[in-house]
C-alpha cells in the first residue's frame, strides 16, 4: 500500500535514493523495478518519475553521491597538520564513510552491474578518487622536501594510500565479512607508516 509523503523534496528525493540502493543491494539492479522502488520509498510512481525519468538515472543519482560521503577530512584540513597526522584523518574519514551501510549497498551494488554497464564502474571510481586524490597529492607535495621532488610523484603515493584503503575494505569487510577480518585500524596505521617512511627514505635518498 501507498503511503503519502509529507516532506521535502530534498527529504522524498533522498528517500527515494535509499529505498533503491537497499532494494538493488538485496535483489540486484535488474531484478529491482521501478514500482518496487516507488513502493519502498512510498510514493507514487509518476512522483518517483518526476525526480528519476529510469533506473539508469537512479544508480547515476547514487554513484555521484559517493563522494559527497567521503573524505570530508581533507576540506577540513588545516597547514598546521603534518603528512602523518594528515593520512590518518583521511584514513579515518574513509573508513569510517565506508563502514555505512550506504557505502557498503554501493559498493556491492557497483560490483555486481559493472560487468553489465562496465561506464558506471569508471564513474564510481572518478567520483571516489580523483578530487580528494588531487587534494591529497597537492598535501604530500607540499610537505616533501625540494630534495624529493625529482624522484617522487605525489599524485601516485596518495593513489596508492587511498588505493590500499580501498582494497581493505572490499578484500576484508565487503568480501571475507568473518570475525577474522583484520582490523581497520591497525591496517591504516601501517599503511601510513609505510607511506610516511617511505617518503622520508626517498626524501634522503640520493639517485643523481
Amino acid at each position: 500500500m501507498i503511503t503519502a509523503v509529507a516532506d521535502s523534496g530534498t527529504d522524498r528525493r533522498h528517500r527515494i535514493l535509499h529505498e533503491a540502493l537497499r532494494l538493488f543491494a538485496e535483489h540486484g539492479y535488474e531484478g529491482t523495478g521501478m514500482r518496487a522502488v516507488a513502493e519502498a520509498a512510498g510514493c507514487r510512481q509518476s512522483t518517483l518519475y518526476h525526480y528519476f525519468p529510469n533506473k539508469d538515472a537512479i544508480m547515476e543519482a547514487l554513484i555521484e553521491s559517493a563522494a559527497e560521503r567521503k573524505f570530508r577530512a581533507i576540506d577540513k584540513a588545516r597547514p598546521d597538520w603534518s603528512l602523518r597526522e594528515m593520512l590518518f584523518r583521511v584514513g579515518r574519514s574513509f573508513l569510517s564513510s565506508m563502514a555505512k551501510p550506504e557505502a557498503r549497498w554501493l559498493l556491492q551494488v557497483i560490483l555486481e552491474a559493472a560487468q553489465h554497464h562496465p561506464a558506471w564502474g569508471q564513474q564510481y571510481l572518478d567520483e571516489l578518487y580523483d578530487a580528494p586524490n588531487e587534494v591529497l597529492a597537492s598535501w604530500i607535495a607540499a610537505k616533501l622536501p625540494p630534495s624529493a621532488s625529482a624522484h617522487v610523484n605525489p599524485r601516485w603515493v596518495a593513489e596508492t594510500f587511498i588505493g590500499a584503503l580501498f582494497s581493505f575494505v572490499l578484500h576484508e569487510q565487503i568480501l571475507r565479512r568473518s570475525a577474522e577480518a583484520l582490523p581497520s585500524e591497525a591496517f591504516l596505521a601501517q599503511q601510513v607508516e609505510v607511506v610516511t617512511r617511505g617518503l622520508t627514505a626517498l626524501a634522503s635518498t640520493d639517485v643523481s
